[in-house]
């Protein structure tokens, strides 16, 4: 039943979200062992944010507002994020760069 379900288009795009998930959270616990902290709000932004642009890349569609949108929202937060000193720069940007490319590598490897 596994295998029949990945066969629906619809079911393997959903799927790459999860597998994408799963490595992202995979690398930031691997960092926490090593005393380095990364912001999961930034990384869940981010990552949504590229998920919402390989859709957009996959259907052909323009969603190009919604996009700006979702970098808005997602520098604000960050900007959020340094304002309450819950985080450092370093840690926003390492949020930033394992969302993004837990999804895209998840996006290449998948489809």
């Amino acid at each position: 039943m596994g295998k029949g379900l990945y066969r629906l288009a619809d079911f393997q795009l959903l799927s790459f979200i999860f597998i994408g998930g799963f490595v992202a959270l995979s690398i930031t616990y691997l960092l926490l062992f090593l005393n380095f902290k990364t912001s999961l709000h930034v990384l869940g932004a981010s990552g949504f944010t590229t998920f919402i642009i390989l859709i957009s890349y996959y259907y052909s569609l323009n969603l190009i507002g919604l996009i700006a949108l979702l970098f808005f929202l997602t520098g604000l937060l960050g900007t959020a994020r340094l304002i309450l000193k819950a985080h450092k720069p370093i840690e926003l940007i390492a949020g930033f760069i394992i969302g993004t490319s837990s999804m895209l590598l998840s996006f290449i490897l998948l489809i």
